[in-house]
């Protein structure tokens, strides 16, 4: 038997047998992982509290040898961050941060810089002004980190310079960004401040972006193009994202 000690985040719990919870986080030290919590849907369980998604815990588990749930023996609450979405439009893209990690994240695959992204964006992510900008600077760095966003400065096609005052688009189909002349089809073409956000996206923090001047109209076409690079990129469709375009209205 292994002993398992990690900072973690609480992705999603489902009710397991009369009294436990299947547990599902994502760890800094072991990736993602899955465990039982015994006694824990008891009005005085020890884990009251603790275990909500968006909870950055410390915590303490046992791996047994060819069992893949471990068992969850300790749970110190550091920040529950669910507890600070402030309307239902941050909740939503909280939802959909979390499903994003449930359905692209390997099991058991370390990765410090993604652990040390979602303590960045948490605080922001609740809050009802900023969450868009957080949901955005989580998914061009997801994109980032995992190899499949393209190059915001040259142009994929030919490797000329792209900047907000040259047309670009962005061809899901070869996930790149390409000028008027390499294009292939429609596209999407990228608005310039959408563009020139996503390049201070990658060069500076969050809490800088955010405490700045940047226009929703911006914030607003890079998301969407965000959105839709993420499902292109990882060949997935997620629902909490379906659900959040209902309820902006973007269908």
């Amino acid at each position: 038997m292994g002993i398992l000690s990690s900072e973690a985040i609480i992705l999603r719990t489902y009710p397991l047998r009369e009294t436990d919870k299947l547990v599902v986080a994502y760890t800094r030290n072991y990736g993602k992982v899955r465990g039982v919590a015994r006694g824990s849907r008891r009005i005085k369980s020890r884990f009251s509290g603790r275990l909500e998604p968006l909870s950055w815990v410390e915590l303490v588990a046992f791996e047994r040898r060819n069992q893949e749930l471990v068992r969850i023996d300790k749970v110190e609450l550091l920040k529950g961050y669910g507890l600070a979405v402030q309307d239902y439009q941050a909740y939503l893209r909280s939802s959909y941060l979390l499903e994003l990690l449930m359905e692209t994240v390997p099991e058991h695959e370390v990765n410090d810089s993604l652990f040390r992204l979602l303590l960045h964006v948490l605080p922001l992510l609740g809050d009802s002004c900023k969450s868009r900008l957080a949901s955005v600077y989580f998914q061009i760095w997801h994109l980032k980190l995992a190899g499949l966003l393209p190059s915001l400065v040259a142009c994929s096609g030919c490797g000329g310079a792209l900047s907000p005052g040259r047309e670009t688009y962005c061809q899901l189909d070869a996930l790149g960004f390409f000028c008027r002349e390499c294009r292939k089809g429609a596209g999407r073409r990228i608005d310039g401040d959408a563009l020139e956000l996503a390049g201070l996206v990658v060069k500076k923090s969050l809490p800088e972006l955010a405490g700045g001047r940047v226009a929703k109209e911006a914030v607003s076409a890079l998301n969407a193009v965000a959105e839709e690079m993420v499902q292109s990129g990882f060949e997935r469709k997620f629902d909490s994202l379906s659900l959040l375009r209902r309820e902006s209205g973007n269908r």
